[in-house]
């Protein structure tokens, strides 16, 4: 059934867990929450050599890896950073120099991880291997003046769908990135 968590903070990730509850993520930290109204205990903080910056969009893989990228809510150019928090809490740095690090999404086999950097009007791609090393950062599509990718999924097929923050539309891309149905 439907159940309420009120949220005493800011919290800009909900992600499920297995066995119940949300991984949270807020600006001080990601928590684990079993229950509603709970803060949860903090396991992981990837982005604290960065304190001013909170974390924007998260994703989990098919092995429970949690790919979670940050921004400076200010505005701050390139202060973005993209990490990868595997399941006991250990987290590593992807990528960074990101302004507004939003949607992540994985291909079907999941080999691919794109993620929108909104402020650059590009999505990025990257090769992920069984380990969760993502590498071979590439463009792999970008967007006009004005229309900023935001939210993303991927379907069964492989196509990526994308939300267009002041482009009044939604997007499937193929996998090779061209435009094959957007929606108004």
């Amino acid at each position: 059934g439907n159940a309420t968590w009120p949220l005493q903070r800011l919290t800009s990730v909900a992600v499920p867990r297995r066995r119940g509850g949300f991984v949270l993520a807020r600006p001080d930290g990601l928590y684990l929450a079993d229950a509603p109204g709970e803060p949860g205990a903090r396991f992981a903080h990837p982005g604290a050599e960065a304190p001013d910056n909170r974390y924007n969009d998260g994703k989990c893989d098919a092995q429970g890896r949690l790919w979670i990228a940050t921004l400076d809510p200010t505005g701050k150019r390139g202060q973005g950073r993209l990490y990868r928090v595997d399941p006991d809490g250990r987290s590593t740095g992807v990528d960074g120099g990101f302004t507004v690090a939003n949607g992540l999404a994985f291909s079907p086999d999941g080999r691919t991880l794109y993620f929108a950097e909104s402020a650059q009007r590009t999505i990025l791609a990257y090769d992920v291997d069984a380990r969760g090393n993502a590498k071979g950062r590439r463009t792999f599509a970008t967007f006009p003046e004005g229309v900023k990718p935001d939210g993303i999924a991927v379907d069964a097929g492989g196509g990526i769908w994308v939300a267009l923050w002041d482009g009044w539309r939604i997007e499937r891309l193929s996998a090779e990135g061209r435009v094959t149905r957007s929606i108004l």
